[in-house]
């Protein structure tokens, strides 16, 4: 229930062709952009879509000169990459199988120490409690999803059009 934003993102290994006909398989087949120039590329992005909107002086310069933890992993195929994204997606941050007591304005709960991997236990005041939870929660009218590339409306409707030929 620590502060860490972070976005998982499903990316296809390979491509439709400019006109969309066509499956163009990644020039290697272990990896669509290698890993550490992925992370530097997404870094100067998000950089870069702050400074448009107006927002970059909002972010404390620190964050910049941090390392960011960047992790990719092939997710699978089908079922299994809903699955996986599905546990993020509509996941709850605490479950009340967590929660072992409230009392005295502290909430006692079990979470299990990522370094370790022991289960351990804390104890917050009940506010406090309150705010992590609710943290994750999105402002109305903001999409926890978004689709882009293939994945978006316009290109789905577009690829209705020629389902019924195999790439």
């Amino acid at each position: 229930m620590l502060y860490h934003p972070h976005v998982h993102m499903l990316v296809t290994a390979g491509g439709l062709s400019g006109d969309g006909r066509e499956w163009i398989q990644p020039k290697n087949p272990a990896f669509l952009v290698p890993v550490d120039a992925l992370s530097a590329i997404f870094r100067a992005k998000i950089c870069a879509a702050l400074k448009k909107a107006g927002l970059l002086k909002q972010v404390p310069p620190t964050v910049w000169k941090k390392d960011w933890v960047e992790h990719c992993q092939h997710a699978g195929y089908g079922h299994k990459v809903l699955d996986y994204l599905g546990r993020y997606l509509f996941r709850v941050a605490i479950t009340n199988s967590r929660l072992e007591k409230i009392e005295q304005g502290g909430v006692t709960f079990r979470y299990r120490d990522n370094r370790s991997q022991q289960m351990c236990r804390a104890t917050l005041p009940g506010v406090e409690s309150i705010r992590r939870f609710l943290h994750p929660v999105l402002p109305r009218g903001s999409a926890k999803v978004r689709y882009y590339g293939i994945w978006s409306g316009s290109s789905l409707s577009e690829q209705r059009l020629w389902s019924s030929q195999p790439f």
